[in-house]
């Protein structure tokens, strides 16, 4: 069984693999944006040790599952740029768009959510244009 860490943020989920039971995960404030904001940052998080309260720096495999609410204010923003409504993340040197991201719809206008596989960081997210 998998296990799923809800973060403060109700627009997040983080499902890890089986045998990262022992892992939990934390937002972390947002001290510093990239240049090229988005629309919406979600959450900036990392995993980290309950036990010892320590920071983990992990490659997952296989990847954990990384389920972002997307909102209707989210889809009238890419509509009115024009543009898809895309999930980022934050590189280290800026936004970088995630690829593979299975987008599921509840509904015309009423949101939903991007759901994307990552195996080896714990990055900030945000919701593009």
């Amino acid at each position: 069984m998998k296990k799923g860490i809800p973060l403060e943020s109700r627009d997040v989920y983080i499902t890890l693999p089986q045998n990262y039971d022992h892992l939990s995960a934390r937002t972390k404030p947002f001290i510093q944006i990239p240049q090229g904001e988005p629309g919406r940052i979600v959450t900036d998080f990392e995993f980290y040790d309950p036990e010892t309260n320590k920071k983990i720096k992990v490659n997952f495999k296989p990847p954990y599952e990384l389920r972002v609410k997307f909102k209707k204010k989210d889809e009238d923003r890419a509509e009115n740029a024009k543009k898809p409504l895309e999930l980022w993340y934050d590189s280290g040197s800026g936004w970088t768009k995630f690829t593979g991201v299975d987008m599921i719809s509840e509904g015309k206008k009423k949101g939903g959510i991007g759901v994307v596989d990552i195996t080896d960081w714990d990055p900030m997210v945000g919701w593009f244009p």
